[in-house]
């Protein structure tokens, strides 16, 4: 990604000099550029038309919407898509990502596809871990036939023999160790207490965390990046309906804050939040509830997320130097939000 989120004080900047504030979606830097239309499939830019948007040393035209940064194609924003056939235009390379290695769990599909996809758009080798192989292979195909490097390594995270290996793995084929995003995640099964949930919940969404992060630190002897990606379901102090899903997500987003000190030895590590994402899996949620006349949850009444906005998010926390311990917030129609980083004292 060209832009850098700055030191915690709520802004976007790019490598251009440009300064985006996150309270108000407009530029602070006069370039020129004027704010271009959205392209095809895209959703509309955020920035008041006429605002003056930065252009990246790669020429691309950076649009603001809900919140990122994209790359755009020229002057009026257009995104060619391979169905037009243009070729899809690559993310701008940085020393965050280009030539790095990088895990992601859960990479299959939904989040985790997306997160792969754009970081092997923006230079990064991908090893995709997830349990199911079909699908994990149809993905890593879909990305090789584009040019993308990228291979399969099939396993259940919440294994500490699984996450020692892919590790092993990429160190030993792919060259190193830079990136880790901890993707993997979901709920099924009775909310807590009914049944027994809260061993496997607790597995697959907290302890794959720990056990890849830890084996990942051991190799990342030249530093890296780490992306846990946890749930707006984690905060707050609304019911949830899983709780030991919400219990998870909670104690990944308060590890990530506990790691911050890492960074002193080269490793960043850094916490996503997204609220509801339009996946495939959500939208077969609602087609479920509504053919059963049921009436929707209130995380699936709201605006969703759209899963690039979700890896673009991911990838400004692999690629900003400045993070570390840090929590990223993200709601649809909303701006992303960094939680401040000073601790909470309770009492007097």
């Amino acid at each position: 990604m060209v832009a850098k989120l700055a030191n915690g004080d709520g802004t976007l900047r790019t490598r251009t000099g440009a300064t985006w504030n996150l309270s108000r979606g407009a530029p602070r830097s006069g370039l020129p550029m004027t704010c271009a239309r959205p392209g095809p499939g895209m959703p509309r830019s955020r920035a008041p038309v006429g605002a003056k948007i930065p252009r990246s040393r790669t020429g691309l035209v950076l649009i603001w919407v809900y919140g990122a940064c994209r790359p755009g194609m020229d002057d009026v924003g257009h995104w060619p898509t391979e169905d037009e056939g243009a070729e899809v235009p690559t993310e701008e390379v940085t020393m965050g990502t280009n030539g790095r290695v990088a895990i992601v769990t859960g990479g299959a599909r939904g989040i985790g596809a997306a997160v792969a996809r754009h970081l092997g758009r923006a230079g990064a080798s991908v090893m995709i871990v997830d349990v199911d192989e079909d699908q994990g292979r149809a993905m890593v195909d879909d990305m090789q036939g584009k040019g993308l490097q990228s291979r399969l390594f099939v396993g259940d995270v919440t294994s500490h023999e699984v996450a020692r290996r892919a590790v092993s793995h990429a160190v030993q084929d792919m060259g190193g160790l830079d990136i880790v995003v901890n993707n993997a995640g979901g709920f099924s099964g009775p909310p807590f207490p009914d049944g027994d949930v809260w061993p496997t919940t607790m597995a697959v969404n907290l302890d794959s965390v720990m056990l890849l992060t830890a084996e990942a630190v051991a190799v990342m002897a030249t530093g890296g990046a780490i992306v846990n990606v946890a749930s707006a379901a984690g905060l707050g102090l609304a019911p949830m309906a899983s709780p030991q899903y919400a219990a998870a997500k909670a104690a990944v987003i308060r590890l990530t804050a506990c790691l911050a000190p890492l960074k002193d030895r080269g490793i960043r590590v850094n916490c996503l939040c997204p609220g509801t994402v339009g996946t495939e899996r959500v939208f077969e949620q609602i087609a479920e509830l509504t053919s059963r006349g049921e009436e929707l949850p209130p995380e699936f009444q709201g605006t969703f997320l759209g899963l690039d906005e979700v890896a673009e998010a991911v990838a400004t926390l692999v690629s900003d130097e400045e993070l570390a311990g840090r929590v990223m917030v993200c709601r649809g129609g909303h701006e992303p939000l960094l939680l401040p980083a000073e601790p909470l004292w309770l009492g007097a």
